[in-house]
């Protein structure tokens, strides 16, 4: 794993193209403002009902010392090189979803139909068919 001249190693590292896709620009607001918290010692607020802003909280990581925009220079964790690329560091919360593929995946060859319709039974707990509109058709 890279890491920083602290010595501080990322937990989890997360592919850049996910933020844009998922819309989840305030989990890096979040990651600068607990950067912030966390090297003043203060609890952070960016609820909408505050007038916090970007540029504000990024003043304040600069007055502590950070890059504006909370990217830091990291070093390989094999060679100890410095990385080419700024890597944006900071804490954030990140929770994972208990869903598994295993227990997701489901497939029906034959099995229960309704007698009346002839249609195959519905849910994955009686060995029903998965249900296809029209868009998924297309896909």
């Amino acid at each position: 794993m890279p890491w920083t001249l602290e010595g501080i190693t990322p937990d989890i590292i997360v592919n850049p193209h996910a933020i844009p896709s998922r819309m989840t620009i305030g989990q890096l607001i979040e990651c600068v403002m607990g950067k912030v918290a966390a090297h003043m010692g203060k609890e952070g607020d960016a609820t909408p009902f505050t007038d916090v802003t970007v540029d504000n909280i990024s003043k304040a990581l600069h007055k502590c010392g950070y890059q504006m925009r909370g990217f830091e220079t990291m070093y390989n964790g094999h060679t100890g090189r410095r990385l080419t690329a700024m890597i944006f560091l900071g804490p954030t919360y990140y929770q994972r979803l208990k869903h598994m593929v295993d227990d997701k995946i489901h497939s029906r060859g034959r099995g229960p139909v309704q007698i009346l319709t002839r249609q195959p039974a519905e849910g994955r707990s009686r060995d029903g068919g998965l249900r296809f509109g029209e868009w998924n058709e297309i896909a």
